[in-house]
């Protein structure tokens, strides 16, 4: 009889153990019995989620698409490829030139996304400042001053970048210009 109880223990303590853990891992694959944690919870207890989107004003974002955007669709970039021309389309040039400046002075209006609204009236106006030269330059189609102004322009982006725009994390892609 000792060794039947033995034996017995022996099972008992080999089995049990054996039976219990094939039973969690079985369960596990059951599928979900309730519906996951909202995402409000799931913040709200600490688990990872994605940052919420950086601020962003849509109008800058818009009147920068048209401004400096890639492609040969922004104004800066038509304009500059326009007045490379051996004999340059004023109508085009004075058309882009007088919506570059409008565009720029209404940016003066709006509200930065960052920093201060004083650096931004600042910037925002030597920037209109620039494009009204601009507008002029290509109404007196003075190719010469029409070609400098550009390319100040087209250098004075970061200055206004760096202090009011949320800036991609390195490694990463930018926001949509002016957001």
């Amino acid at each position: 009889m000792r060794r039947r109880d033995l034996v017995a223990r022996r099972l008992y303590c080999q089995i049990v153990p054996m039976a219990l853990g094939l039973t969690f891992l079985l369960g596990g694959c059951e599928g979900p019995t309730q519906a996951p944690p909202s995402k409000e919870v799931q913040a709200g207890a600490g688990a990872q989620s994605q940052p919420p989107p950086p601020p962003s004003n849509p109008k800058i974002k818009e009147i920068m698409a048209r401004v400096g955007g890639p492609g040969p669709q922004s104004l800066q970039n038509s304009l500059v490829a326009a007045v490379k021309a051996e004999q340059p389309a004023w109508e085009e040039i004075q058309g882009g030139a007088k919506e570059y400046a409008r565009l720029a002075a209404e940016m003066g209006g709006l509200e930065p996304i960052k920093g201060s609204s004083a650096s931004w009236k600042e910037l925002t106006k030597a920037f209109a400042d620039s494009t009204a030269d601009l507008d002029k330059a290509a109404l007196a189609k003075e190719k010469d001053k029409v070609g400098e102004t550009l390319a100040k322009l087209g250098g004075s982006c970061m200055g206004c970048h760096r202090q009011h725009r949320i800036m991609a994390p390195p490694g990463g892609r930018a926001a949509s210009p002016g957001g």
